[in-house]
């Protein structure tokens, strides 16, 4: 049994030597055996073990038991007591749903925490056909048919090639002791009622649906490495986290993946369920490492203590600066190029509008006179696409050598728009819609006389570009 355990374990690549696992333990025969074989092996491995609190005393002797194993095979040993019929009643969830996630949510945190490279659990063959009639009874044929995954991102199942019957034996024969489940022998469960009703009539089946489900599996596999690369492609990193399109989350097939990846960032399933039925934008969930934000169009994943760039004094003059997720560029532009610029009626520059040229004040950008009309979806853009073109802004060549700053908006912050009115940094964020929590990232640029521009979003009618003046200031942007 130990050879072909390792076989087993040696044909998937785990490389469990090197790489450490978390073995979840019950105390049930399935769940020993699989510590032990780990043990036996030499493999780099801990226990964990979740109290449910339903069966009372004999809950509590369950968890004396794993935790004298633990110590038994000299391991770590990670466990914790949940209430799992007050989660039921406050989620509506069944039991089994209950258990299933406050085990999971458990499983992950300590992943994370403890760096471990794999949650095993000691799933066997029996297991695998029992699935099947489970879901049959269901009706979805594709996840009946697919099996139990042997493995399933970081969630590996080494014992899935093998019968409850051979687990018992090997136990047996070496004594170990375990753990029996009285709840188990009852019918009240669907799972129960299959495992005493119907599996003693096809015990000659489950090898053979094993082969089955892993030939299965293999198709579904090719499935899951497609969705993996579909989300690199479509759910661009961004500050520690992931920008997620609504074009991807509300694709019914995506769901199942986005709802894997949300739980191993420490997301709960009716955290996920909520966020995908929400539409109030600035709505967050929180996990203990991370915050889903609702935007527009798009779910923002991001580090839950991630904090906006520090306050940054430069000069005015030629250079390239770096402030978060953007990259600014000073260009001093000469009498040339700015007559050129003056010269033609159709852009749109900021110079005075005192001057006998009455030309409007906007965003330029190079090579193409239009504004944006819409600056969120511009970000959207670079969100995603790592970048939209350059834009820019121009101020007069006074500017040259002052010192300003880069920073974040702060409460109070006024902006002096041309016309000779000022206009809250506030409401300027709710005029271009941006959500809650993105504005920190914008950069405002200001001086001594007030701030000149939000960077992307709007320019200050300070130091406009004097008609005639033979240097101005060129200000362009790009997201890194």
């Amino acid at each position: 049994m130990l050879n072909a355990f390792q076989s087993e374990v040696n044909l998937r690549n785990w490389d469990l030597e090197r790489r450490p696992t978390l073995v979840a333990v019950s105390g049930g025969v399935d769940s020993v055996v699989l510590a032990r074989l780990f043990a036996m092996a030499g493999y780099m491995f801990d226990i964990i073990h979740v109290n449910f609190g339903l069966r009372g005393a004999e809950s509590e002797a369950d968890e004396v038991f794993v935790r004298n194993l633990a110590q038994d095979l000299g391991v770590k040993y990670f466990s914790k007591t949940v209430d799992t019929r007050s989660y039921m009643q406050q989620n509506g969830v069944s039991l089994q749903m209950a258990a299933r996630f406050l085990r999971y949510d458990f499983f992950y945190q300590t992943m994370r925490e403890g760096n471990y490279s794999y949650l095993a659990t000691a799933h066997q063959a029996d297991d695998n056909l029992e699935h099947f009639f489970i879901y049959a009874y269901r009706g979805n044929m594709a996840v009946a048919w697919r099996g139990i995954l042997v493995e399933n991102r970081s969630v590996i199942r080494p014992l899935l090639g093998f019968k409850k019957d051979l687990l018992v034996a090997l136990a047996n024969q070496n004594a170990w002791d375990w753990r029996e489940d009285p709840s188990n022998s009852g019918t009240e469960y669907l799972r129960n009622k299959i495992r005493h009703w119907i599996m003693p009539a096809v015990q000659e089946s489950v090898m053979e649906f094993v082969k089955i489900s892993s030939l299965v599996e293999r198709a579904q596999q090719k499935v899951h490495i497609n969705e993996s690369a579909l989300w690199d492609l479509m759910c661009t990193i961004w500050r520690g986290g992931w920008h997620i399109p609504s074009a991807y989350y509300e694709d019914p097939k995506r769901r199942d993946y986005l709802c894997e990846r949300l739980l191993e960032l420490g997301f709960s399933l009716t955290q996920v369920s909520q966020a995908l039925r929400v539409k109030q934008v600035g709505k967050k969930f929180q996990s203990k490492q991370y915050t889903l934000w609702i935007g527009r169009g798009v779910f923002t994943i991001e580090p839950i203590h991630l904090e906006a760039p520090h306050t940054r004094a430069i000069e005015f003059v030629e250079g390239i600066y770096e402030w978060g997720q953007y990259r600014l560029k000073l260009t001093i532009r000469d009498g040339a190029a700015v007559k050129k610029l003056l010269s033609n009626p159709v852009l749109h520059l900021e110079i005075d509008p005192k001057s006998t040229a009455k030309l409007n004040v906007s965003t330029i950008q190079m090579g193409n006179p239009a504004t944006i009309s819409n600056p969120q979806d511009s970000q959207q853009k670079d969100y995603t696409k790592g970048g939209s073109g350059q834009q820019c802004y121009y101020f007069s060549k006074a500017l040259i050598g002052k010192v300003i700053v880069l920073r974040s908006w702060v409460g109070g912050d006024t902006m002096e728009i041309f016309g000779g009115n000022h206009k809250k940094v506030s409401d300027l964020f709710i005029d271009h819609k941006i959500e809650p929590f993105a504005k920190p990232w914008i950069p405002i640029i200001a001086s001594t006389k007030g701030i000149l521009c939000m960077v992307g979003l709007r320019r200050s009618s300070l130091f406009p570009v004097q008609f005639g003046e033979t240097e101005c200031i060129e200000l362009s942007w790009e997201h890194i």
